[in-house]
């Protein structure tokens, strides 16, 4: 599968784990979770004499999805999402080639960054104009899904408060 995804070949293990999670691009994903959200929030308030305070969504607490540089995303709702990011900011190859300084760049066939972080202080460093472009699209992404469950939520029941948190955060 990674081969007719067009993936690089001889990854480092580390790098083929990160490509092993939902993707914050995943189009796929926010409708399912939408989907399973509403029937659990459904059920809630069918019940008589249960009320519900809080949902915590447990999965992605962990940093799964803010993984950035340390392990780009490659799967291939990545690769859409970000050659359609690349385009809307850019809108051609010229304007690709100008902004990342590559004649070679193009917008069909751009890529995440393969080479990820060793270690965590790499946020020391001044990212390229292809790195950082990529951390914005994946940051985007994740806003998207974010929004996704909220309205998911308030289909259910536009009178409920929706509010958010990133545990372990103080």
């Amino acid at each position: 599968a990674d081969a007719a995804a067009g993936l690089p070949s001889g990854e480092d293990p580390a790098i083929v784990y990160g490509r092993r999670r939902v993707s914050p691009f995943s189009a796929a994903y926010a409708r399912a979770a939408g989907q399973t959200l509403r029937e659990t929030l459904a059920r809630i308030r069918a019940e008589p004499g249960l009320s519900l305070w809080g949902l915590f969504l447990e999965s992605y607490n962990h940093g799964e999805w803010t993984l950035g540089l340390y392990f780009p995303d490659h799967g291939r709702a990545a690769l859409r999402g970000f050659r359609g990011w690349l385009r809307s900011r850019y809108g051609s190859d010229l304007g690709l080639q100008q902004a990342w300084g590559d004649p070679a760049a193009r917008l069909d066939t751009a890529r995440p960054p393969v080479q990820y972080s060793r270690d965590w202080l790499d946020d020391l460093r001044l990212f390229s104009r292809p790195e950082q472009d990529y951390i914005e699209a994946e940051s985007e992404a994740l806003t998207a899904q974010v929004l996704a469950i909220a309205r998911a939520i308030k289909q259910v029941d536009p009178g409920l408060g929706v509010g958010g948190f990133y545990p372990g955060c103080n």
